[in-house]
């Protein structure tokens, strides 16, 4: 797998985790940071669900200004630590951690520019619960987004409890990409 775009553009990202990983496609990934364009300039980039980073090593490459990997499975986190290092990441651009995701959104003090949710598609009540963590905890900067990507079985966005604006949805074969911003 390569990165597509930016200063890290056709860098190989390497996979020794035999884990069950489904990375996101270069044409999603490619439609994806179309959509936010120049916007990652010196923003943050939150991959809640990292596997092979594929999503957060882009962002980085096209200028963000410092991204957050979370990664539960053992061997993709240690392939992650092994990435950030071949490509030559300084420490000051990422953060890393072998941790759950809810207990992550629970923990963290910080904001985000970009939060992008990919969990396993099976886990589908995951989404409904960090969405609940971010809107309550308030992890999105003023102008943040969300980026969901989920299968279209998952009707998620149905549930109108939640305080988010659907700013664009994309749909490939049977990914649908959201972008959602908090209604203030």
């Amino acid at each position: 797998m390569k990165i597509i775009s930016g200063y890290l553009k056709n860098r190989k990202i390497k996979i020794k985790s035999k884990s069950e990983v489904r990375p996101t496609l270069n044409l999603v990934r490619e439609a994806i940071f179309d959509y936010i364009s120049e916007d990652i300039t010196n923003k943050t980039f939150l991959d809640l669900f990292a596997g092979t980073g594929s999503m957060s090593f882009e962002a980085l490459s096209r200028g963000a200004k410092k991204i957050y990997q979370i990664e539960k499975d053992k061997s993709l986190f240690i392939d992650l630590k092994n990435n950030l290092t071949e490509l030559k990441i300084q420490k000051e651009k990422y953060f890393v951690k072998n941790w759950n995701s809810i207990i992550f959104l629970k923990r963290t003090k910080d904001k985000f520019d970009y939060i992008y949710i990919d969990p396993p598609y099976k886990l589908e009540k995951l989404y409904k619960d960090i969405l609940e963590i971010i809107i309550e905890r308030k992890l999105l900067t003023k102008q943040g987004i969300i980026i969901l990507e989920r299968d279209k079985r998952n009707k998620i966005l149905e549930n109108k409890k939640f305080n988010l604006n659907l700013t664009d949805e994309r749909k490939y074969g049977n990914t649908i990409i959201n972008f959602l911003n908090q209604i203030n």
